[in-house]
């Protein structure tokens, strides 16, 4: 999963990964191209950076979510949210729960400070 999101993809001349600065932006190369220079292809954001957060223990529950969002909207915990996560994915599920949990408060939140 997190190759077809930030991968930077397989050159197909050396077999190796490019450098940062090698993959310029699928709108300055043609398909053509593409398929002529790369073995596998960069992700959808090339250069994006990942965080992952664990919230989830080997079972059960969780308390964590609202802790989690709230690292993402401001990860140095210095009041400057300019720095937050621009794209928070959350596999959570359950059979309960309504729009008063703390978690769905903690996620409209996070999107009303971006």
């Amino acid at each position: 999963m997190a190759g077809t999101v930030a991968g930077l993809g397989i050159l197909k001349q050396t077999g190796e990964n490019p450098a940062p600065n090698a993959y310029a932006g699928y709108a300055s190369i043609t398909q053509t191209e593409f398929a002529s220079l790369f073995r596998i292809g960069p992700g959808m954001t090339p250069k994006a950076n990942l965080y992952a957060l664990k919230v989830f223990g080997c079972g059960g529950s969780t308390d964590m979510t609202d802790e989690a969002i709230e690292w993402a909207v401001d990860p140095n915990q210095d009041g400057d949210l300019s720095d937050h996560l621009d794209v928070i994915n959350m596999s959570l599920g359950s059979s309960f729960g309504t729009e008063y949990d703390t978690s769905a408060i903690a996620s409209n939140n996070a999107v009303l400070a971006a």
